[in-house]
């Protein structure tokens, strides 16, 4: 079940191949996958020639890291009340 996910996470990050290797329709998707936020990140610390400009990944990083701390707090909270 887990590779259902990972999979598909992993292959739009464009950890492997860049973006405009893809095809067109998979463009909605990769742009909706966290992940590739912080491969650009990533890849303008190295090369400095992101595809997405680094101040739109760090803010997608640090919203979808600010999230799930919610979540996880959320979660963990609702955990200890039972």
């Amino acid at each position: 079940m887990m590779t259902f996910i990972t999979f598909p996470t992993i292959m739009t990050s464009t950890a492997f191949y860049p973006m405009e290797n893809m095809p067109g329709w998979l463009s909605i998707p990769v742009h909706l996958n966290p992940l590739i936020y912080g491969v650009e990140a990533f890849r303008w610390m190295l090369l400095e020639a992101p595809d997405v400009p680094i101040a739109l990944s760090l803010t997608v990083i640090t919203a979808f890291a600010l999230i799930m701390m919610g979540i996880g707090s959320w979660t963990f909270d609702r955990a200890g009340d039972q």
